[in-house]
C-alpha cells in the first residue's frame, strides 16, 4: 500500500472509531477475526472496488474541473435533457454570464437546497453547485432557474439594519 494512501485510511478508520461505541467496534473486531466473516468482508470489499474506482475517475481533477464534466457527461446517457441543461448552466456559470457574482450564486445554491456555505473560490463553489443538481429532478431545476435572483445589494437597509443592531434598537417590521 502507498504511504499516502494508508495515512488517509488510517484517518477514515480513526473518523470511524471516534463515531462508533466501544461495543460496536469490539463487535467489528470479532467479526473480523472470524474466518468465516473475515472472507465475507474482503469478499464485500472486493465487490467494492470497481465501483470505488469508478467514483476516484468522476472526481478527477485538472484544468477547469474536468471532474464535474466527466459527471455531467455520464449523465448523458441517463438523462439527456438534464445533462445538457446542466452541461449549458456549467459553461455559462465559467464564463460568469449568469449569476456573476458570489451573492446570486450563493442565493441560486440556496433555492436548490444546498444548506451551509459555498466554498469561497468560485471554481469550487459552481463544482459543489453542479454536483448537488446532478441529483436533484429536472423539473426542480428549471424551477429554481426560473425564480428571480438579486446581485445587487440595497446597502441603505443595510445600513439601517446594522445602525439598529449597533444602537439596540428593535428594526421595524
Amino acid at each position: 500500500m502507498r504511504p499516502g494512501l494508508e495515512d488517509a485510511l488510517l484517518r477514515d478508520v480513526a473518523r470511524l472509531v471516534a463515531k462508533y461505541t466501544a461495543e460496536q467496534l469490539a463487535s467489528l473486531a470479532r467479526a473480523l477475526t472470524d474466518p468465516l466473516l473475515q472472507q465475507q468482508t474482503v469478499g464485500a470489499i472486493e465487490a467494492l472496488m470497481p465501483i470505488a474506482k469508478d467514483r476516484r475517475v468522476a472526481r478527477t481533477k485538472g484544468p477547469g474541473n474536468p471532474g464535474i464534466t466527466v459527471e455531467l457527461n455520464a449523465l448523458r446517457s441517463v438523462d439527456p435533457d438534464k445533462a445538457e441543461l446542466l452541461l449549458s448552466l456549467h459553461s455559462r456559470l465559467k464564463d460568469r454570464k449568469v449569476l456573476a457574482g458570489a451573492r446570486a450564486l450563493r442565493e441560486f445554491a440556496g433555492l436548490c437546497g444546498i444548506k451551509g456555505r459555498l466554498p469561497e473560490k468560485r471554481e469550487q463553489a459552481i463544482s459543489w453547485l453542479m454536483h448537488h443538481l446532478t441529483g436533484m429532478p429536472l423539473a426542480e431545476i428549471r424551477d429554481a432557474l426560473g425564480r428571480p435572483i438579486s446581485d445587487h445589494r440595497d446597502f441603505g437597509e443595510e445600513y439601517e439594519r446594522w445602525a439598529d443592531l449597533i444602537l439596540g434598537r428593535r428594526p421595524a417590521q
